[in-house]
């Protein structure tokens, strides 16, 4: 606390990051959004209203995984039902004190849900038209131009200027390794650093350019970075640098001194040991990368002008502009083609999906046994969606005791002229790969038999 206050007193701004990872169950729920209310009412007491602008003021971030157990797409109903009304109360809580509120950006097949919820807060009640609800916005996902895009427009729509909180990203192994397990058609994020490096820039250019929607928030550690954004902003002055407590400390404080009147918000982790671990493990992997610029400025022997390089001239000098040492997923098994997954966190293939799945339960389906080719099945009763017992799916008959009795009377009188075909015929239903592949397996298994006879061992195993 201490070493807040004295941050503080030299200027900084802070944004709370309450820690948490996502929740599984209901209960854990419950006592993140507990810490979250304990939160804003601690800051509150210790920052009370100022007169200072709500971009100066104190913020607290919000993961809001970690504030209900079934935060994803295919859930998007419950979520808005659970959620939504949650989040509006913490940041109407904010709103009275004076303090921002910002949404922390996760894992990309979060990402849909997150904007289609980040525009529903800001539309709620008491919220609407506040300048103090923001996003956290990764340059390192391929969509964080288009993202841009549309924060600019909801802003206008929503008559506010929105805090945007620019980042390279945390979750850059998880999202290459989820792309191979899913098979996806791409990857969601850039696989080379010049390339994020990149998008970063772009992006800033967006945030910089979209002055009347956008309050630009730069989180960053790059020499390099921070130089590129202080050239495209000229002479302006509204809007801020983010460093990670304990990070970045010398650039920002030099920065600092060089130009006056742009202001740095530290971010700050808060929570116990066993709530901090992961967000370090996370930080560890994100900064001590060979390609992370913390990392390589450690680096005694990196070369200095390897570390300060223009990212987009280095990414033009690569060929292909893909990184070849990651492949796509599709690629990724040798001698074949890795399967191919679906995705239901992507609107454009899970819609279509859920709405044909809707028109079929228009026609409720029957099942039923069938014996001999013909339907036997009687007295039909309903059958209800085991996740909602109050969704009827179809009606089914169960199979009777004589039905029982028939089919296996049938399968009897089958196999005698299934015998009498004889192995020529046989060919025609059965195939010759098959035919084949069971000539195999007798050959293999009378092999183990001649083993077996053998080794009284084997034979007993």
């Amino acid at each position: 606390m201490k070493e807040g206050r004295a941050y503080e007193k030299e200027g900084y701004r802070y944004s709370f990051d309450m820690l948490g990872e996502a929740a599984y169950t209901a209960h854990d729920a419950k006592r993140y959004a507990q810490s979250y209310r304990d939160a804003l009412t601690a800051i509150a007491a210790a920052h009370p209203k100022d007169g200072r602008s709500i971009f100066e003021r104190p913020s607290i971030s919000v993961k809001l995984s970690a504030l209900h157990p079934r935060y994803e797409w295919i859930k998007h109903e419950r979520v808005m039902t659970e959620l939504l009304p949650l989040v509006v109360a913490l940041g109407e809580q904010a709103k009275a004190n004076d303090l921002a509120l910002t949404i922390d950006a996760e894992e990309s097949d979060r990402h849909d849900l997150m904007l289609d919820f980040f525009e529903a807060v800001g539309e709620a009640g008491a919220l609407k038209g506040w300048n103090g609800l923001g996003l956290a916005v990764q340059a390192y996902q391929k969509r964080a131009l288009p993202t841009l895009t549309w924060l600019t427009d909801l802003a206008r729509r929503q008559q506010r200027r929105i805090p945007v909180r620019l980042v390279k990203g945390a979750y850059w192994d998880t999202e290459i390794k989820r792309g191979q397990e899913q098979g996806l058609i791409d990857y969601p994020v850039f696989t080379r650093k010049a390339a994020t490096d990149t998008s970063y820039i772009a992006c800033a250019r967006i945030m910089l350019a979209a002055q009347d929607a956008i309050y630009p928030q730069f989180a960053t550690h790059n020499a390099h970075t921070v130089a590129a954004i202080d050239t495209l902003a000229g002479n302006r002055t509204d809007f801020e640098y983010q460093r990670l407590h304990g990070m970045g400390e010398a650039l920002h404080d030099l920065y600092r001194d060089i130009r006056k009147g742009v202001g740095t918000r530290i971010y700050a982790p808060v929570g116990s040991h066993e709530d901090l671990l992961a967000y370090l493990v996370r930080r560890l992997l994100e900064n001590g990368a060979n390609t992370s610029f913390v990392n390589r400025l450690a680096d005694d022997e990196a070369p200095v002008d390897d570390i300060i390089a223009d990212p987009v001239t280095s990414l033009s000098k690569e060929a292909p502009l893909r990184n070849p040492r990651i492949p796509l997923p599709a690629d990724l098994l040798p001698g074949r083609k890795n399967s191919a997954g679906f995705v239901w966190a992507d609107p454009a293939k899970s819609e279509p999906m859920i709405a044909a799945m809707k028109t079929s339960l228009e026609t409720l389906p029957t099942a039923g046994p069938i014996v001999s080719g013909k339907e036997t099945g009687k007295n039909l009763h309903d059958v209800f969606d085991p996740s909602d017992r109050s969704r009827l799916i179809g009606k089914v008959a169960e199979v009777t005791e004589a039905d029982v009795s028939n089919a296996l009377d049938a399968a009897c009188r089958a196999q005698d002229d299934w015998d009498a075909l004889k192995g020529n015929a046989r060919r025609r239903y059965t195939g010759t790969r098959r035919q084949s592949f069971r000539g195999q397996q007798r050959a293999s298994y009378g092999a183990g038999r001649a083993r077996g006879r053998k080794d009284p061992a084997k034979r007993a195993r």
